[in-house]
């Protein structure tokens, strides 16, 4: 993760939150955030268009808390807040903090979602990998919008499948190396 874009909110409230975007994928944000007070944090990221992400950190006393958020959809605006439930910090909540997500890389192919008769979309995210027109691991929301990729370098192996770790903190990749 890197800094791309910082964006601090400016207002009197109790705190205020950082929302820096990723430099390698634009649509992930880590969200830091002056301590809980041993309360639940919500990050809320929320955007014009309805989609609305949350995330809960659990309470702590250690400070700065930082979170990385995931979901966001690319190419779009979002306001970012932090919301503190329990704890000494009952309450508290931190000026909204505008973002503009990153785009997609134009090398992954397009999608679709479809659905069969009254079928209806679950909440979620599908991990995966793409192999054409390049392989990388992505993951992809209900919509069928990439909110996650990694491309592997020119010259590296293919991604031939992706599975989220046993703590859901991070994704494992295999590789397979195909020869032209």
């Amino acid at each position: 993760l890197g800094n791309l874009h910082e964006a601090t909110g400016d207002h009197d409230d109790a705190f205020e939150a950082q929302v820096v975007l990723s430099e390698v994928v634009p649509t992930v944000a880590t969200v830091s955030f002056e301590d809980a007070g041993g309360g639940t944090a919500e990050i809320v990221a929320e955007s014009s268009e309805g989609h609305r992400i949350l995330r809960a950190v659990e309470g702590t006393d250690d400070s700065p808390v930082s979170a990385t958020l995931v979901g966001l959809k690319a190419g779009t605006d979002y306001s970012v807040h932090v919301e503190i439930t329990g704890g000494s910090r009952d309450g508290a909540s931190s000026p909204p903090v505008e973002i503009t997500t990153g785009n997609v890389p134009t090398v992954l192919p397009s999608t679709d979602v479809l659905l069969s008769g009254d079928a209806a979309v679950a909440d979620g995210y599908l991990v995966t990998s793409v192999f054409a027109p390049v392989t990388a691991a992505v993951i992809l929301d209900g919509d069928g919008d990439y909110v996650w990729w990694s491309l592997p370098d020119a010259g590296e192996d293919k991604v031939s499948r992706v599975v989220p770790s046993v703590d859901g903190e991070s994704l494992l990749f295999w590789y397979v190396n195909i020869q032209d």
